[in-house]
């Protein structure tokens, strides 16, 4: 017997998410309901009032649940991360560094913050303007769980303070955990949303912060995605000095670390930017 599918009284959609209410208790005042439409979550929901949790196409939307509403109302993305940032605590960095495995520094020089329930981050365009804020829920019951908050933007991650000159290395890498560990290792870099999403940003910011004579190197996950992703933004940005490569370990640079050590991932890539 099919199973009878519950209606969705979406309230707002954004590039990342959408948020309705949860059909599955009585969820009349606040939307607690999310469906992530990007990254590995992409086209699964989570209520995170009753816990209910499952696939987008067990619901009954009325529309289809990919397509992003674009009128997005004026936010101070710039506050909002400002905010998020001062709420931080000492104890809640170094829980985070400590479960990343790197330096507490790093997560400050990519403006980690706290907005009560998940650690925040902010997304970038090509101009380095904040154009949203990624929550990333790292406790026992949604470890990992990556949602954006209502209208952020597909974008960019990138460290506050970056700055190239000619002879200067930068790798490109797919997500916000990868590009941690990157930092960490003492190497420079930028992060991509995911494996696909906004080339076209990428290649301008690029285009307006990195030299044309620097190397750039994408560091892509292993799967069919990200080697695709890698691929096309190598062949879209026109630069003569870029390339990708795979990690030589794992499934991405983060379970590369985990699974070799720091030391020989840093040796490898420091061999690797010499060829």
């Amino acid at each position: 017997m099919n199973k009878v599918k519950k209606d969705l009284d979406i309230v707002s959609e954004n590039d990342g998410e959408i948020i309705a209410f949860c059909p599955f208790h009585n969820d009349n005042k606040r939307a607690n309901l999310i469906i992530n439409k990007i990254g590995e979550f992409a086209g699964y929901y989570h209520c995170f009032a009753c816990g209910a949790h499952g696939k987008a196409a067990e619901l009954n939307i009325k529309r289809d649940w990919r397509k992003t509403s674009k009128n997005y109302p004026k936010i101070d993305w710039e506050g909002v991360n400002a905010a998020c940032v001062n709420k931080l605590q000492g104890s809640d960095l170094k829980y985070l560094a400590k479960k990343w495995n790197i330096h507490p520094l790093v997560l400050t020089g990519l403006d980690c913050g706290w907005n009560g329930a998940a650690y925040t981050f902010p997304i970038k365009n090509e101009n380095n303007r904040i154009i949203g804020i990624q929550r990333r829920y790292e406790t026992k019951e949604l470890n990992g769980l990556k949602l954006s908050m209502e209208y952020s933007k597909v974008g960019l991650f990138v460290p506050k303070r970056i700055l190239f000159a000619v002879e200067d290395i930068i790798f490109i890498t797919e997500g916000l955990s990868d590009l941690a560990i990157l930092l960490d290792l003492g190497f420079i870099g930028v992060g991509r949303f995911n494996a696909l999403a906004r080339i076209d940003m990428t290649v301008k910011w690029l285009s307006n912060y990195v030299a044309s004579a620097t190397k750039c190197i994408i560091i892509a996950d292993t799967d069919d995605a990200g080697i695709r992703g890698a691929r096309k933004l190598t062949r879209e940005s026109n630069r003569k000095n870029i390339q990708w490569m795979l990690p030589q370990q794992g499934n991405d640079l983060r379970h590369w670390v985990e699974l070799e050590g720091k030391e020989k991932v840093k040796s490898y890539l420091k061999n690797h930017l010499q060829d």
